[in-house]
């Protein structure tokens, strides 16, 4: 794997998208966040196992910052190992888009991404708290309960996945054609 200094420089765009991406996390508003865009664009975008490690790593960097700054404790519960799941899910429909630049593709592995950290996440919020009964219909419960934080990951999601891939698309053709789509 290769190491950070190398990573910064053979692949400026990305790491930038990194380093922004966990900047505009710390500004807390729930479900708003970049993390998502940012699992599946690495997925596309970055080779090999630094695909996976770069969202988990601003994960679990901005976790820290965010519990020394707000919490006062850590911020993993039960449920966050369904978080980071969900996110290295958006990883892997991430490759669904490594050679294209089409962005009704790129835009429907963003809508998969947001569906999928719903149901991942809401499904860990069911099985490891007891705000819900352990039945059908408690699940059915949870899920509902969770549509208004549905709406915000899909609009943050989408927002982000448009602003992230352009920008790479863009920065990779004027200073770092290394980074540009290989197509098949």
């Amino acid at each position: 794997m290769q190491s950070i200094k190398s990573f910064f420089t053979q692949q400026p765009v990305a790491a930038g998208a990194a380093v922004l991406s966990g900047l505009l996390r710390l500004i807390q508003v729930i479900n708003f966040s970049p993390v998502g865009a940012l699992s599946i664009y690495s997925g596309a975008r970055i080779r090999g196992l630094g695909a996976f490690v770069l969202p988990l790593l601003v994960m679990v960097v901005t976790d820290w910052i965010l519990a020394g700054l707000f919490y006062g404790a850590g911020t993993w519960t039960w449920t966050t190992p369904f978080v980071y799941a969900a996110f290295v899910l958006n990883i892997l429909l991430g490759r669904l888009v490594q050679k294209t630049e089409n962005p009704v593709a790129v835009v429907g592995v963003s809508l998969l991404g947001t569906v999928q950290f719903f149901l991942t996440t809401n499904l860990g919020v069911w099985m490891t708290t007891s705000m819900y009964e352990k039945t059908l219909a408690g699940l059915v419960n949870c899920y509902v309960a969770a549509l208004p934080f549905l709406r915000t990951t899909l609009v943050s999601d989408l927002l982000f996945v448009s602003a992230i891939f352009l920008a790479h698309h863009f920065l990779a053709q004027k200073f770092s054609p290394r980074e540009s789509v290989v197509r098949a």
